[in-house]
């Protein structure tokens, strides 16, 4: 099959090398915040233009099937993605992480993910440090007189002000760099988004560790497709002809 995958995580590299192995053709799409992945397809940086442009590209490709295996929340690309599938009628699979859920010693808390929501969620503390990506930075001018805050992004440039701290950095993190963090900036929460995956997060087992509450930021609702799977081995191997090992999960 031809295949158009949207990726940008560990997860859908893999399922790339999976479906490379059973001589799928596979065009690998990012959308360039992340670094180019090392997989042996044609890569693809950057948008479509909205999502006539990508019914436009799944033609002009002759694509087969669509899969969808983006970040958790990124809800807009995966509504484009449904809304592209249906509009030519060709299959559309979605590779969904399990969730992260909370064990003894996490102090969570579920917060909208809406800007009001999480700024009203922060407001008793007085060092919040932000890791969901760029949109904090968008609102640095509106910092509370009592706050100071530390935001994580990929996405910003030299955005600092007096009240916030950009950190513009790559992940994945260890345990003992995200302790070090939150010990020198003195924070006193952690605003998360819930990405999951097999094992729990370093930075969410360090706030454990410090006794500092999480705001964890609710998935989105993302647009219907056909099938949706939450490990990799399992939408791979649901395709026509697909046969794996049990041990690729």
């Amino acid at each position: 099959m031809k295949i158009l995958l949207l990726g940008g995580t560990r997860d859908s590299v893999l399922i790339t090398k999976l479906l490379i192995d059973l001589d799928h053709s596979v065009l690998y799409s990012i959308a360039g915040l992340v670094g180019k992945p090392r997989v042996d397809c044609p890569v693809r940086i950057g948008g479509f233009g909205g999502p006539e442009g990508l019914v436009e590209n799944l033609a002009v490709n002759n694509i087969d099937c669509l899969i969808d295996a983006t970040h958790p929340y990124a809800e807009k690309i995966s509504s484009h993605a449904a809304f592209a599938a249906s509009a030519l009628s060709i299959p559309i699979l979605r590779y969904t992480r399990p969730k992260w859920e909370p064990v003894d010693g996490d102090n969570w808390k579920t917060v909208a993910d809406s800007w009001p929501a999480i700024t009203m969620a922060t407001l008793k503390y007085r060092r919040p440090v932000f890791t969901i990506g760029r949109k904090p930075v968008l609102h640095m001018d509106d910092v509370p007189n009592h706050q100071q805050w530390v935001i994580r992004t990929l996405a910003a440039s030299d955005a600092n002000n007096s009240k916030a701290h950009v950190l513009r950095s790559r992940g994945p993190f260890d345990r003992s760099s995200e302790r070090a963090l939150m010990q020198l900036s003195g924070v006193d929460v952690l605003i998360s988004k819930n990405s999951g995956g097999q094992s729990i997060n370093a930075k969410i087992e360090a706030a454990r560790e410090l006794g500092i509450p999480v705001l964890m930021l609710r998935r989105p609702e993302l647009a219907p497709v056909d099938k949706e799977f939450s490990s990799c081995g399992s939408l791979v191997t649901a395709l026509p002809g697909a046969r794996l090992d049990s041990r690729t999960g």
